[in-house]
């Protein structure tokens, strides 16, 4: 006869994007020592994970959660409150997604954004 362990009641689960602690005196506008910004950093990483396709769902998932909330952060800090809202949207979007390809399109669309949040700051620099 087998036994099931009794288990704790589940709690409600925390937000998929919860933010990140902010560090004090962190410079938002600083780069890396190739000169890239978390733009970039986000950019590369979703390029990795739109190339792979052996990774579970919720990797891919969590992976993209994290992206979110390390561009959340970013834009945040620089006061560019709308494109944090579409962030917010999307991550809306990721919460309820249940297949790899839903996963898939938000990536997707965060590439997209990304992109085009890259395309504005080299265009504000000018």
């Amino acid at each position: 006869m087998w036994h099931l362990p009794l288990l704790p009641p589940l709690a409600p689960s925390p937000p998929v994007c919860s933010p990140l602690p902010a560090p004090t005196g962190a410079r938002v506008d600083a780069l890396d020592r190739a000169g890239r910004t978390p733009l970039h950093l986000a950019k590369s990483k979703l390029s990795i994970l739109q190339e792979g396709h052996s990774q579970c769902l919720e990797a891919v998932r969590l992976e993209v959660k994290q992206i979110i909330q390390m561009l959340r952060e970013y834009l945040e800090r620089l006061g560019r409150h709308e494109q944090r809202e579409r962030l917010d949207d999307l991550c809306t979007r990721l919460q309820m997604t249940s297949t790899r390809e839903q996963v898939d399109e938000v990536t997707d669309l965060l590439a997209s954004f990304t992109s085009l949040s890259l395309q504005m700051q080299s265009m504000e620099k000018r």
